[in-house]
């Protein structure tokens, strides 16, 4: 298994960020690693919210089932997405302090025995490094936009 986290803090509301969270149809606007949706979750994020959606850390692209398995209002989220090669952990953490809120993402990538091996030599040398990278991207793109719309 391979893990790794990375933390933001953006001037807003944990409201404001749970509302981005919240809204699927534009993950593909700020999420690096989302090219588009192919189901959206209706209605909104709740437990047992489904939706899928086509992207990947490149070069590996694929289509992707994601299932909301946690869901505490503003404070934290966990989505397990699968993608046929792997399972993917996802936990959010929202946490309020002074006049920001720090984002954190936890990621766990859980890849299926036939593709263990080759995960072994990948995630060091390839993997790891693309999937921080567009986890930071992520967070700076979602920064930019509650930021840009906060008032002053």
């Amino acid at each position: 298994m391979f893990n790794f986290s990375v933390s933001t803090d953006i001037k807003c509301s944990a409201e404001q960020l749970w509302e981005l969270l919240d809204d699927t149809e534009k993950y593909p606007d700020w999420i690096e690693v989302t090219d588009r949706m192919l189901e959206v979750a209706e209605g909104g994020l709740k437990l047992g919210s489904v939706y899928r959606e086509y992207g990947g850390i490149p070069p590996f692209k694929g289509e992707s089932t994601w299932n909301v398995t946690e869901f505490e209002p503003y404070s934290r989220q966990v989505h397990i997405g699968d993608d046929g090669a792997m399972t993917i952990t996802l936990e959010i953490l929202i946490n309020p302090h002074d006049d920001v809120v720090t984002l954190v993402q936890n990621l766990r990538f859980k890849p299926r025995w036939w593709i263990f091996p080759m995960s072994l030599i990948m995630w060091p040398a390839l993997m790891g490094r693309r999937g921080r990278a567009a986890i930071e991207k992520t967070q700076a793109n979602a920064k930019a936009i509650l930021e840009a719309t906060a008032p002053d």
